[in-house]
């Protein structure tokens, strides 16, 4: 059997693996989450939508499950956080 180095597989690889054999799969659920903050196959778009990229289709808040939901709702706050830290930090910089 294969060991499959999912930190250095992009994320359509991770996709792809995904598709080919099932979501289930531990370790591309741990990297996913580690790169994304919130369960295969779902993430944040720019705009702060749920995003199921495996579907490739943006669902409203209400139609995510709760723990979805409350994996985009933290992610939105730390976006926030991060935001206005940048926004201080360019402040004090004169940018």
């Amino acid at each position: 059997m294969i060991k499959i180095k999912y930190k250095s597989l992009t994320k359509d690889q991770l996709l792809k693996i995904a598709h080919d054999v099932g979501s289930h799969d531990k370790e591309l659920n741990k990297e996913w989450h580690k790169r994304f903050g919130m369960n295969f196959p779902y993430k944040l778009d720019k705009k702060g939508k749920i995003y199921n990229a495996l579907l490739d289709i943006t669902i409203w808040d209400e139609e995510a499950d709760a723990l979805i939901l409350d994996q985009a709702k933290r992610l939105r706050e730390r976006r926030k956080r991060e935001s206005k830290r940048t926004d201080k930090q360019n402040q004090i910089l004169g940018n």
